[in-house]
This record gives C-alpha cells, structure tokens and sequence, in this order.
C-alpha cells in the first residue's frame, strides 16, 4: 500500500470520527435539554414540542458535518 492510499485512508477515518464525536455530543446536548426539561415545571406537550424541535436541529447539524467533511451523499 502506497503512503498517499494510507493517507487518504487515514484522513477517512479521522473525519468518520469527527462525524461520530459530534453526534456523541448532540446526544448529550439533547439529553440536558431534557432533564432540565423535567427539572423546570413545564407542560409536557412544551417538552414534546422541544424535543422534537432539538431533533430536527440536530438532524439538520449532522447532515451540514457531514457534507462540511466531505462526505457525499
């Protein structure tokens, strides 16, 4: 294997783990908003409503990492 082939690979594996830490940290961003959520007295339909706004926030983040990256679709 040449050393610009094991570059590259090299480089796919770093942004996949780039790709993995930011959804690690969106999962534990989510997971605050929610017990917070539940700490405040808030209806539960507001926190239904919030969890899916939180949701789609990070399903549009991960989509924008990931093209950001390099990754094609």
């Amino acid at each position: 294997m040449s050393n610009l082939k094991r570059k590259i690979n090299l480089n796919k594996i770093a942004r996949g783990g780039l790709l993995v830490a930011a959804t690690i940290v969106q999962i534990l961003l989510i997971n605050e908003l929610a017990g917070w959520l539940m700490s405040q007295r808030v209806p539960s339909n507001w926190q239904l409503l919030a969890g899916m706004v939180a949701g789609a926030v990070c399903v549009w983040f991960s989509w924008w990492i990931y093209r950001r990256l390099g990754f094609k679709s």
